[in-house]
C-alpha cells in the first residue's frame, strides 16, 4: 500500500473514482424546496395553515385561607376561591382570533372579573408572516452557504481534471511522436536487412528491429491508455462542468428568490379592512381626551376602506376600581390622592354606552375624524346610587403629520357633551338640548409631538381643557373642571441608557365658581442604564406640590413624592452563577384622609447550585400613617428549589420582626408535577408572616388563620 501512495496512476484512478461519486442532487433536493418558499400563494397558505390547530393555555386554581388579593370586610374567616382562566387561539376561518376568559367564585377587588373576550388582531397575522418570512430567508442563506462549500469542492475537482487532461494530452502527443520515430527506424532497419548480404550483420539488424518492435508495442499500449484516460477525463470534466453550471444556476435562483422574499411586504397579505374586533370584554377608546380606557362588556370594531376609517363600539361600562388590601397601590390607584387628583373617578355606576367614529386619513398619521357617543340611563348597583339621565357627546379628532417633516405631529381634539342631569331634571333638559346649547360643557386637547433623530429623543407637549359642566362618563378616568399643561420627553443616551422626563401643571375651578382653587405641579423622571455590562440600574422619581388657594384666606402648599431605585446584577463566584437584586422605595402620599410615609428596602440573592436554585431575601419595611398600623418590619427568608425531569419542589422559611407585634415565623412548601408536556399540577402551602410591605392585611384575619393553600392545574394545548 505504501508503494501506491506516490504512484501517479493510483492517484489518477482515485481522482476518477471521487469525481464519479461526487453528486449535487441530494444537496439540492433534500435540504430545501425553493418553490415552496417563494411562491406568494404557497407562502400565504403556509402561514395561514399555522392557525389550523387550537392552541393556548387553560388553568384551574383552587385557593383557601388568608388570601391577600381578596377582601371580605364582613368576616375574618378564611376565604375559599375557585378560579379558571384561559388564553386560546381559535382555528376559525384561518383568522388570527384569540379567546380569553376568567371566572372566579369570589371576585378580586382589582381588575375586571368573570369575563369572556374574543379578540381579532391582524397584527398577530403579520407577526406570523414575518416569522415565516425570516425562517425562509434563513433557510435560503443556509442552502446558499452549503452550495458555496460544494462550489469550492467542484472548483478543486475541475482544476484537477484540467491538470490531468493536459498531462494526458501531452503524454499522448509524446507517445504519438515516439511511435512515428520508431516506425521510421523500423522501416529503415527493414530496408537494411533486405540489402544486407552478411549473415552476421543481418542478424544484428534483426535484433535491433525486434528491440524497436518491443518499444513500439509499449508505446502503442501507452498511446491507447492515454486515449482511454482522456475519454474518461473528458466525461468526468463534462459531468463536473454541468454540475458546476447547475450549482451556479441554483445560487442565482436563490439570490433572486431571496430578493423576492426580502422585498415581500407582509402587509400585502394581511391588510384586511377589518383592523380590530373585540367581543365580550373590550377597552374601546371612547375619546382621545384620556389615555385611560374604560373597560366595557360589549363589542368594539375598527375597519378601513382605503383611507376611510370607521369604528363602532357598544356595551355596559364596568367599574374595575374598587378597594384593595395593598396599601401603596390603594393610595396610588384606588383612592383619590395628590398624584391622581384630576385623573380619578369614584366609579359607582354602570352605563349603557355606544359610540361611532368615522373619518378620512391614517390613524397614526394625518387624519380628520368625527365621533358621537351616547350614554343611556345608568344601571343601578346600589340604593345609594344616583339615577342619571342619558348623555351624549360629539368629538372632532384632527391630526396633521407633514410629509416633508414626518417626525412632527400636530393634534387637536375638540368635544362637546350634554350637561349631566338627574332623572328629575331630565324633564326640563335632555341630552340633545344641552349638547347643542351654550352651556360650558366643552373639552379640548392640543398636542405637539416631535422626534429628534440626532438626539434619539421624542418630545410631546399637550394642553387639555375640560369645562366644569362636561359629562365625563364617556371620557375614561378623568375629571371635569380641569386644565392641564404637560410635557413629556424620552431620550436614548447611547446604547445602554435612556431617560424620560414628565412635567405637568393642573388647575381646577376654571370658572371661579368656588372659593377654593387647587393647583398641582408635578415633575417626574425615569432613568434606565446598563453599567459595566452586568449591572442594570433603574431610577424613578416624582415630586408633586399641591397649592390650595382660598379666597380671603392664606394659601396652603403641601408636597408629596415617590422614589425608587432598582438594581440587578448577575455575577459568578466560586464557579457558581448568582443574581443579586436590590430595590429601594420611598413614598410620601396624601389622600383624602391622611398623609403617610412608606419606606422599603429589599435585597434578594439567587444562586444556581448543582442541586438546585437557592434564593435568600432580606427586607426592611417602614410605615407611618395614622390610618394604618404604624411600625417597621424586618423580614428574612430563604427558599430552595430543585427541578427534576417531571417533579419540581420548593421549600422555604421566613421570619418577620415587627416593631410592635413581635416576631412571626412562616414558610412555604410547593410541588409541581408534569404529567406530560401539556399537563402540569402544582400545590402550595404557606404560613404567612405579618407586616410585609406589599402584602399588608387585616390583623384579625391574620390572627385567626395565617395560612394559605393553593392547588393549580395547567393544561397547554399545542
Amino acid at each position: 500500500m505504501q508503494k501506491n501512495v506516490g504512484n501517479p496512476d493510483s492517484l489518477f484512478q482515485a481522482f476518477l473514482a471521487s469525481a464519479n461519486n461526487f453528486n449535487l442532487d441530494s444537496s439540492l433536493q433534500n435540504n430545501f424546496s425553493l418553490d415552496a418558499v417563494t411562491d406568494r400563494f404557497n407562502f400565504k397558505e403556509s402561514v395561514l395553515s399555522l392557525s389550523n390547530n387550537l392552541s393556548g393555555k387553560v388553568s384551574l386554581t383552587d385557593e383557601f385561607g388568608l388570601l391577600t388579593a381578596y377582601v371580605n370586610p364582613n368576616s375574618t374567616a378564611p376565604l375559599h376561591v375557585l378560579r379558571t382562566e384561559g388564553d386560546l387561539r381559535l382555528p376559525i376561518f384561518n383568522m388570527p382570533l384569540q379567546l380569553n376568559y376568567r371566572y372566579s367564585t369570589f371576585q378580586n377587588p382589582i381588575g375586571v372579573n368573570n369575563y369572556v373576550r374574543l379578540h381579532f388582531d391582524p397584527a398577530m397575522g403579520k407577526q406570523l408572516l414575518a416569522s415565516k418570512k425570516n425562517e425562509a430567508v434563513q433557510q435560503l442563506d443556509e442552502l446558499h452557504s452549503s452550495l458555496d462549500q460544494k462550489q469550492t469542492l467542484l472548483q478543486g475537482k475541475l482544476g484537477m481534471a484540467e491538470v490531468y487532461l493536459l498531462q494526458q494530452k501531452e503524454q499522448l502527443l509524446n507517445s504519438a511522436q515516439l511511435q512515428e520515430t520508431l516506425n521510421a527506424q523500423i522501416g529503415e532497419l527493414e530496408s537494411q536487412i533486405q540489402n544486407e548480404q552478411s549473415d552476421s550483420l543481418k542478424q544484428d539488424l534483426i535484433q535491433k528491429k525486434d528491440s524497436l518492435e518491443l518499444k513500439k508495442e509499449a508505446v502503442v499500449k501507452q498511446l491507447n491508455k492515454c486515449k482511454e484516460n482522456i475519454e474518461k477525463l473528458q466525461a468526468v470534466y463534462e459531468k463536473l462542468m454541468s454540475m458546476y453550471q447547475l450549482l451556479l444556476d441554483a445560487k442565482e435562483q436563490i439570490e433572486d428568490k431571496k430578493k423576492t422574499l426580502q422585498a415581500f411586504n407582509s402587509g400585502d397579505l394581511t391588510k384586511p379592512q377589518l383592523n380590530k374586533m373585540d367581543l365580550g370584554l373590550c377597552y374601546p377608546s371612547f375619546s382621545g381626551l384620556s389615555a385611560n380606557l374604560m373597560p366595557m362588556k360589549g363589542f368594539e370594531t375598527e375597519f378601513t376602506k382605503g383611507l376611510w376609517y370607521y369604528s363602532v363600539a357598544g356595551g355596559i361600562t364596568l367599574n374595575n376600581l374598587m378597594v384593595s388590601t395593598n396599601v401603596i397601590d390603594n393610595k396610588l390607584i384606588n383612592a383619590q390622592n395628590f398624584f391622581n387628583q384630576f385623573d380619578y373617578q369614584n366609579l359607582k355606576e354602570q352605563n349603557w354606552m355606544g359610540m361611532v367614529k368615522t373619518g378620512y386619513g391614517e390613524k397614526d398619521g394625518t387624519h380628520a375624524y368625527v365621533g358621537f357617543r351616547y350614554v343611556t340611563t345608568a344601571a343601578k348597583l346600589g340604593a345609594a346610587d344616583t339615577l342619571k339621565a342619558p348623555g351624549a357627546g360629539l368629538e372632532l379628532d384632527l391630526q396633521w403629520q407633514p410629509k416633508w417633516r414626518p417626525n412632527m405631529k400636530f393634534g387637536l381634539i375638540y368635544g362637546k357633551t350634554s350637561v349631566p342631569t338627574t332623572a328629575a331634571d331630565s324633564t326640563n333638559r335632555n341630552a340633545f338640548s344641552t349638547l347643542f346649547s351654550g352651556v360650558r360643557s366643552n373639552a379640548a386637547l392640543l398636542t405637539y409631538t416631535q422626534k429628534i433623530s440626532v438626539l434619539k429623543s421624542e418630545v410631546k407637549v399637550g394642553a387639555r381643557w375640560i369645562d366644569p359642566f362636561a359629562d365625563n362618563r364617556s371620557f375614561g378616568i378623568v375629571q371635569a373642571n380641569n386644565f392641564r399643561v404637560e410635557v413629556k420627553t424620552n431620550t436614548k443616551l447611547g446604547s445602554n441608557m435612556s431617560i424620560g422626563v414628565n412635567a405637568r401643571r393642573d388647575q381646577n375651578n376654571l370658572l371661579n365658581a368656588s372659593d377654593t382653587t387647587i393647583f398641582l405641579s408635578y415633575f417626574g423622571c425615569t432613568l434606565e442604564s446598563q453599567l459595566f455590562r452586568n449591572i442594570h440600574v433603574s431610577l424613578n422619581g416624582a415630586y408633586l406640590a399641591q397649592q390650595t388657594i382660598i379666597k380671603n384666606a392664606q394659601s396652603q402648599t403641601r408636597g408629596n413624592y415617590i422614589g425608587s431605585i432598582q438594581l440587578s446584577s448577575p455575577f459568578e463566584l466560586f464557579e457558581t452563577p448568582h443574581l443579586f437584586q436590590f430595590v429601594f422605595s420611598d413614598y410620601f402620599i396624601t389622600d383624602q384622609l391622611s398623609s403617610g410615609s412608606f419606606t422599603s428596602v429589599q435585597t434578594n440573592l439567587s444562586s444556581k447550585l448543582n442541586q438546585g436554585i437557592n434564593q435568600f431575601g432580606l427586607s426592611y419595611f417602614k410605615m407611618n400613617d395614622p390610618q394604618i398600623l404604624d411600625g417597621h418590619t424586618t423580614i428574612i427568608s430563604n427558599d430552595f428549589t430543585k427541578t427534576g425531569r417531571k417533579l419540581q419542589w420548593t421549600a422555604g422559611v421566613k421570619c418577620a420582626v415587627h416593631s410592635t407585634l413581635g416576631t412571626t415565623f412562616g414558610g412555604k412548601a410547593e410541588l409541581k408535577y408534569a404529567f406530560s408536556k401539556a399537563l402540569q399540577l402544582s400545590f402550595r402551602a404557606e404560613k404567612l408572616v405579618f407586616g410585609d410591605f406589599y402584602q399588608y392585611y387585616n390583623p384579625g384575619r391574620f390572627d385567626r388563620f395565617p395560612y394559605a393553600f393553593c392547588s393549580k392545574l395547567n393544561y397547554t394545548i399545542q
